[in-house]
């Protein structure tokens, strides 16, 4: 039997000071209160990051161009297609032991090529690996989409799911063939939707810095009915189950909101990358969850981030909303991104997977606003424990 004490825990949606968690192989066997023992620890439930394309983890995007989306775009394509498998490999590794690092140990990734399936089949993250097209996806890549979700169908873990890109780059036709797919295999689905004014500007009009990239590729625009409201309406007319994943949302209109809300469908909101792309107007996640949105946050990848931490993104979110509250926060960054990927919330009582992390402060910071301060940067994760093995870090007893 292992025990872990900490000063303060998030426990059961709350924050409460003075905690014993005792555990024996992957099942937490008895939690309870006790005198604060004086050191510095909190424990709370491993993050869920409902959005990152970890295949792109060794990539530094402060070194692409930005905020210009078009031009970023062309670089990365650039960039990516200079690697080869062992550099894709290498990259996902990066990635997943940058999350497990930093506390996170669910996931909603973006895999582009089927490696990022099975490389994370061998790690100890949980969720869902969504299987990206593009309207350029040719009959070999949906074939192997078909194989890895036949070959996945059983797992619990780890699951996948399909996505189609954005709006800009597929079409209303892939977007039904994805939505087909996610109904027949009962998979989760994700899109980029609503993510630049440089797409709405391509999409509606066919002109701006997105009509010229693709010009010099000698690309099409992929058609769609309507295109102010492309990918957004067939998702949620599709009313699937699980409800879809919208990524980033940044120009959603408030009008939507209640509609998404109906739907179950949750919006993935990632602070930094939104920073990173200096969007004129602020995202609109605080509004959306009074509208009854499922607001979960991701970290994107790091083409557009300067790491793949949570905390990182709860103090971005802070920062340009100091109205929020930090328990709505850290709901999102635990559960919000749990509940958009399809799994139940994360509970520290027994019975219950020994799934957890151990965070210290940074800083001298009085009890009074340790919660405060896990959305102001002031904590560290020191060790994540997944049933019950510690992934990362040290845990002290």
């Amino acid at each position: 039997m292992r025990r872990v004490l900490a000063d303060a825990a998030w426990w059961a949606g709350e924050f409460r000071r003075g905690v014993c968690v005792e555990f024996d192989g992957p099942v937490i066997r008895r939690v309870q209160s006790i005198a604060p023992p004086g050191n510095g620890r909190w424990l709370l439930p491993t993050f869920a990051n409902a959005h990152v394309h970890l295949e792109l983890s060794a990539l530094a995007g402060e070194t692409l161009p930005h905020p210009g989306f078009a031009d970023w775009v062309e670089q990365l394509v650039q960039v990516r297609r200079q690697w080869d498998p062992t550099d894709l490999r290498a990259s996902i590794d990066m990635g997943v032991q940058a999350l497990l690092e930093t506390g996170t140990s669910v996931v909603g990734d973006i895999d582009s090529t089927g490696a990022s399936l099975l490389q994370l089949r061998e790690s100890p993250l949980q969720g869902v690996v969504f299987q990206e097209v593009l309207g350029i996806s040719g009959p070999e890549r949906w074939q192997q989409i078909g194989e890895l979700l036949r070959a996945s169908s059983s797992s619990t873990d780890l699951r996948a799911g399909i996505s189609p890109h954005a709006p800009y780059s597929t079409g209303e036709d892939v977007y039904a063939r994805c939505v087909s797919v996610a109904r027949e295999f009962s998979i989760p689905l994700a899109s980029h939707i609503a993510e630049t004014r440089e797409e709405q500007e391509f999409l509606e009009h066919q002109q701006g810095p997105l009509q010229a990239l693709f010009d010099r590729w000698s690309v099409s625009r992929p058609p769609w009915s309507d295109p102010q409201t492309a990918g957004l309406s067939v998702l949620l007319e599709a009313k699937l189950t699980p409800a879809p994943l919208l990524v980033h949302g940044n120009y959603l209109h408030p009008p939507t909101f209640r509609e998404i809300a109906r739907t179950g469908a949750a919006v993935v909101y990632c602070p930094r990358s939104h920073g990173y792309f200096d969007h004129p107007t602020p995202h609109p996640a605080t509004r959306m969850l009074e509208a009854g949105v499922t607001v979960a946050l991701g970290t994107d990848s790091r083409a557009s981030n300067v790491g793949l931490d949570m905390w990182g993104e709860m103090s971005a979110w802070r920062c340009v909303d100091a109205q929020v509250s930090p328990e709505r926060i850290l709901e999102c960054a635990i559960d919000g991104g749990r509940q958009a990927l399809g799994l139940p919330p994360a509970q520290l009582v027994a019975g219950q997977p020994a799934t957890f992390q151990v965070a210290a402060m940074q800083r001298r910071i009085s009890p009074e606003r340790w919660l405060e301060a896990a959305v102001d940067d002031g904590w560290k994760t020191k060790a994540t424990v997944v049933g019950g093995q510690v992934v990362a870090g040290y845990l002290e007893e």
